[in-house]
């Protein structure tokens, strides 16, 4: 089984916290659409017989491209690859894009998730964040989506962003859950460099988040979603049972995945190439019959390295005996050494030699992978 990225990296205009390759040049949308297609055509032998389970449309904004170059790019990732009759189609939406109409072709289509940026249901923090949408269009989408018969439908928010509170958050986090949605991801700010929220903050124009504000808001996300009937199945994610983002689940479990368009990555095990980060050049060589990308051979080491920083991401967290049969006793067993401080502390736990963060160690989590894979 595989995964396909499609990114599609348009947007109308740029969110201040991201630093995802984007463009505002929407122009181009016919071309790059028959761009990726060549490209799915050209690198059919990067995972040669592999099924396809899930296709993901991300970006940018996806819900930016006209309706017909959606359908080209679905019909041609089914027309050129085995893609299983119950795969995850997933498209990322912008509340404002959600029209009855786009609702109701994507649906045709075969898009069965939805992905939706909400961030924030205050106007005040969106508009500084740079969002186009308001909150009563997120409202408006969800009820569309939902019309259209759109039963996996899933939110992202953010916390710890300009003028939000912790009141704030709270209220948020209790106004997603009245939707009864399947998924919510929701993920604590950070000022990525080359942002324009980096730049005002480096500027004193805002003020980053205290870690108590941060751990407050998280723990709040937590105990309302698990309350609400949600499981936490990695550190971001929530989702109802049944619901989990297949799709997102390949890449903490060590799938195989095609990506396609300007800026996108693969994966198929013993390597990862990413395509350059450049619509013009993107679309200019591909339609010469080259993919313009880099590629790195993944060592032993940085295999160990992801493993261990995907697995414990999760809430199943890593298999000890698995990790020994793949990389060796000798990592295992210094592995478990290294973890032994972080048990006894209550930041990480061990059940059927299955090695997972706490709640309490979810918050530092990057310092405890940091640690473990040294």
């Amino acid at each position: 089984m595989a995964g396909c990225y499609v990114h599609i990296p348009f947007c109308k205009s740029r969110c201040y916290y991201c630093n995802f390759f984007s463009t505002i040049k929407t122009g181009e949308a016919d071309r790059l659409t028959e761009a990726i297609i060549k490209e799915m055509g050209l690198r059919r032998d990067y995972l040669p017989q592999q099924r396809i389970s899930t296709i993901y449309l991300g970006g940018g904004t996806p819900s930016v491209l006209p309706l017909r170059g959606l359908e080209k790019i679905l019909v041609g990732v089914k027309e050129l690859y085995e893609v299983d009759d119950n795969a995850e189609i997933t498209i990322e939406v912008n509340p404002d894009d959600v029209t009855e109409e786009c609702a109701q072709a994507w649906k045709e289509m075969g898009f069965n998730r939805v992905s939706m940026g909400i961030q924030s249901w205050d106007d005040k923090v969106l508009k500084a964040i740079n969002r186009r949408h308001t909150s009563k269009q997120a409202e408006n989408a969800i009820e569309r989506l939902k019309k259209t018969g759109f039963k996996n439908i899933s939110v992202d928010l953010i916390y710890g962003l300009p003028y939000q509170d912790v009141k704030m958050w709270k209220q948020g986090v209790n106004k997603t859950l009245s939707f009864d949605l399947q998924h919510i991801s929701s993920y604590g700010l950070s000022y990525e460099s080359g942002t324009r929220l980096s730049q005002m903050l480096e500027e004193g124009r805002i003020k980053e988040q205290e870690d108590d504000i941060y751990n407050e808001m998280y723990d709040y996300l937590c105990d309302c979603l698990t309350d609400g009937g949600f499981e936490h199945y990695e550190v971001s994610n929530f989702s109802k049972p049944g619901f989990r983002s297949r799709h997102n689940s390949s890449y903490w479990n060590d799938t195989p995945y095609f990506g396609f368009g300007p800026g996108a990555h693969s994966y198929n095990y013993t390597s990862r190439q990413w395509n350059v980060e450049h619509l013009e050049e993107y679309i200019t060589k591909i339609a010469s019959g080259v993919v313009p990308h880099e590629k790195e051979v993944l060592t032993s080491q940085q295999k160990w390295e992801e493993y261990v920083m995907l697995r414990m991401r999760t809430r199943e967290g890593m298999d000890m005996n698995h990790a020994g049969e793949m990389f060796g006793e000798s990592k295992k067993e210094s592995c478990q050494k290294l973890a032994a401080p972080y048990l006894s502390q209550g930041l990480l736990q061990c059940c059927d030699y299955h090695l997972s963060a706490t709640r309490k160690g979810l918050k530092i989590l990057n310092r405890i992978i940091e640690d473990l894979i040294e």
